[in-house]
């Protein structure tokens, strides 16, 4: 249910689950102003992508410098993300999720474009009807020599040292 109001919309209002993540980071004390590289998958893709769109929390509480959304039909969000944001988008041409989201998104004037963003669009595998997350890592384990540039300005960016790392659990239980 969260997931289909958050397809319509860029920015945290529309989407709760970008709302707990933002509450986690806040109880977490992530300091703000903090450089966050934000990584999701299907629905965490949209999230990443909301959160990365909204200037509130790109700008004014956090700095959202790299977001990798895997398993999302992405394309309409990308023209909001703020800038000074990198963005790689990785989708499964198998991946049936995906390619029903695009037919719900199918625009009626020409598309606004990428906003700089990486659309990776590759033949992966059929796990999960091309959605689960094998499909996608195996991807990134492959070498795609397209992909070095990102992973270049995520290394830059430090997020390849050591550090620390959140992972956010926002599961809603009945």
């Amino acid at each position: 249910q969260v997931a289909a109001v958050s397809a319509g919309s860029t920015g945290i209002d529309g989407n709760r689950y970008a709302q707990m993540v933002r509450e986690h980071l806040q109880r977490a004390n992530v300091p703000p102003g903090a450089n966050l590289m934000i990584v999701g998958h299907s629905f965490g893709a949209d999230t990443a992508l909301d959160l990365a769109s909204d200037p509130g929390f790109n700008g004014r509480d956090y700095h959202v410098t790299h977001v990798l959304a895997a398993a999302y039909y992405s394309q309409p969000q990308l023209p909001h993300v703020q800038p000074g944001t990198e963005v790689l988008v990785l989708q499964n041409n198998k991946d049936v999720p995906v390619m029903a989201e695009q037919i719900g998104h199918t625009p009626t004037t020409p598309f606004p474009g990428t906003n700089g963003a990486i659309v990776d669009r590759f033949s992966g595998g059929w796990d999960g009807a091309g959605h689960a997350q094998s499909n996608y890592t195996d991807h990134l384990n492959s070498g795609d020599p397209g992909l070095d540039a990102y992973f270049a300005a995520v290394a830059a960016a430090g997020y390849t040292t050591s550090g620390q790392s959140t992972a956010v659990d926002v599961s809603i239980t009945p």
